[in-house]
C-alpha cells in the first residue's frame, strides 16, 4: 500500500503528460495562477481518531514548475509522529525523500527526466536492501500515460488519460494481470481549469466521492481549498502566496 501511495504522489508531483500534449505547469496544477514564487501551506485533517497537520513549502521557476518543496507532517494523540519529505528537482533528476522524527531517511524515490522534462524512469526503494523501477510510457495518439514495473513481484501499472488540453481524466491501477482495474478515479473541473470533483472506485465497485470548495485571491490562485468525501469535511488548507 505504501509503494501505491507513493506512486501515485509521485504522479501527481510531476504533472504526468504524453509529449505532444498541452505542458500543464505545477503551478496550474497546484491550482495557482500567474507567476507564483512561493506558497506556504498549511492542512488540517478532520479525523475521528487523532489530528494531523501538513505544512508545505514550495518554491517554484518562473516558468512555473516547482524547484523545491519540503512537507512537514504533525500527527498528534495517539500517534504522536512527525515526518518530513523533501522534493527537488536539479536538472534531468527529481528527488523525494521522507525523514521520521528522528531525522532517518526511511523513504523516497528518484526520477529520471527527458530533455523536454517528461518522467521516463522512476526508482524506489522498497527496503534497506531492495529497490524497484518503473517506467512512463506515452502514447501520444490516445492521450494516454502508462507506468509500468520492472519487478514481478509487483506486478503494478497505472493508466492515465488526458483531454486535448493536458488535463487529467482517468487513472486507472491495475494489478498483475487483471483487466480490471483496482482502482478507478474519473476527474472533472472547473472554468479555472481546478479539479472539482474525483470519483474513485474501487475492483467492489464502491465509490467515493471527492469534491473541492475554493476561495480565491486577486490573481486567481486558491487561498483556501476544502475538500469533502461523500459529503463530509476531510482537510482544510489555507495558503500564504509570494509572486514574482
Amino acid at each position: 500500500m505504501k509503494l501505491l501511495l507513493l506512486m501515485i504522489v509521485s504522479l501527481c508531483f510531476f504533472s504526468v503528460k504524453a509529449q505532444n500534449f498541452r505542458l500543464i505547469t505545477d503551478v496550474q496544477q497546484h491550482q495557482l495562477n500567474g507567476k507564483v514564487k512561493n506558497v506556504k501551506e498549511i492542512i488540517e485533517y478532520e479525523a475521528p481518531f487523532f489530528s494531523a497537520i501538513d505544512t508545505v513549502f514550495y518554491s517554484f521557476s518562473k516558468d512555473g514548475f516547482i524547484t523545491k518543496s519540503e512537507t512537514r507532517t504533525l500527527q498528534g494523540e495517539p500517534i504522536n509522529e512527525a515526518f518530513k519529505t523533501i522534493f527537488e528537482r536539479q536538472g534531468a533528476v527529481a528527488t523525494t525523500i521522507v525523514y521520521n522524527q528522528e531525522g532517518k531517511e526511511i523513504d523516497g524515490n528518484v526520477v529520471k527526466l527527458n530533455k523536454k522534462g517528461f518522467p521516463i524512469e522512476m526508482e524506489m526503494r522498497l527496503n534497506d536492501t531492495e529497490k524497484v523501477k518503473f517506467y512512463y510510457r506515452y502514447d501520444p495518439k490516445d492521450y494516454k500515460t502508462t507506468l509500468v514495473s520492472d519487478d514481478k513481484i509487483i506486478n503494478v501499472k497505472q493508466l492515465i488519460t488526458y483531454n486535448k488540453e493536458g488535463f487529467l481524466i482517468t487513472k486507472e491501477v491495475f494489478k498483475d494481470d487483471d483487466p480490471l482495474p483496482i482502482t478507478k478515479n474519473v476527474y472533472t473541473y472547473n472554468s479555472r481549469g481546478f479539479a472539482t470533483t474525483v470519483l474513485s472506485q474501487n475492483a467492489d465497485k464502491k465509490e467515493t466521492k471527492i469534491t473541492y470548495e475554493y476561495q480565491y485571491d486577486t490573481h486567481g490562485s486558491a487561498i483556501e481549498i476544502k475538500k469533502y468525501e461523500n459529503g463530509k469535511l476531510k482537510s482544510t488548507a489555507k495558503r500564504t502566496i509570494e509572486y514574482y
